[in-house]
């Protein structure tokens, strides 16, 4: 960001000095270009095709089956991802939760046993690194369809970067569905929490990937380069 505002000041600057350059195709392409940058900053749905083999490595993916039956998910470490419940009570397990649904595939998923309190409960994920996709199957205890099944919302350390909520539709009995997400910053932690009407909830298949986004400072260096060029060239 500080990068596009050095290149917007220069700009404004040169304008002064130079007025031929006020409407010159290249301070007009850069000014494009400057508006799609920022413009692409945010938070967006990311497909499951894009979060599942083959396009993640199949290692990579948490299946919850690679601790033993039962055990307390609070503070455990899987893969990279660490995993805190603000009220600790789910667990890796077969035994719990909605049960089997499309997108929870036991031996292990992670579940809630019994009923909890969707209005104070949240599970926060920290991720293996900074990430720009993060994605998991659902299931909830619900069994009509519900336009707020859960919300995820990104952090950048402590930086809230924004979140976004997913329906969730019969899968095919209990409500699930698969809950993807993707930044244009990248961030290392995720907090879950969930719809009014949750009674339970089941997590599976989770994944996180680091996908390339164009370093702003570098296209934006690349156009000054060139103004100045073509500064000297008209002088």
């Amino acid at each position: 960001m500080a990068g596009l505002l050095n290149l917007m000041n220069c700009r404004s600057q040169l304008s002064g000095q130079f007025p031929f350059m006020k409407s010159t195709p290249l301070l007009t392409a850069a000014s494009l270009l400057l508006t799609l940058i920022t413009s692409r900053a945010g938070l967006f749905f990311v497909n499951e095709a894009l979060l599942t083999p083959p396009a993640v490595n199949p290692a990579s993916i948490v299946h919850f089956d690679e601790v033993p039956d039962g055990t307390p998910i609070n503070g455990l470490t899987i893969k990279g991802f660490t995993f805190s419940e603000n009220t600790p009570q789910a667990l890796a397990t077969s035994g719990g939760g909605p049960g089997l649904t499309n997108h929870i595939s036991p031996p292990e998923a992670l579940q809630t046993l019994g009923v909890f309190n969707p209005a104070t409960y949240a599970l926060t994920v920290t991720m293996p690194g900074a990430v720009t996709s993060f994605g998991f199957g659902f299931a909830i205890l619900d069994l009509a369809p519900t336009a707020n099944a859960l919300t995820i919302t990104l952090f950048n350390g402590a930086t809230n970067l924004g979140s976004l909520t997913y329906a969730g539709a019969p899968d095919p009995m209990f409500d699930g569905g698969f809950a993807g997400i993707g930044s244009t910053d990248a961030f290392t932690s995720a907090r879950i929490t969930f719809g009014p009407t949750a009674q339970s909830y089941a997590i599976d298949n989770m994944a996180a990937v680091t996908a390339a986004i164009p370093e702003p400072g570098t296209a934006l260096f690349g156009l000054a380069l060139c103004g100045a060029a073509a500064i000297r060239r008209r002088r």
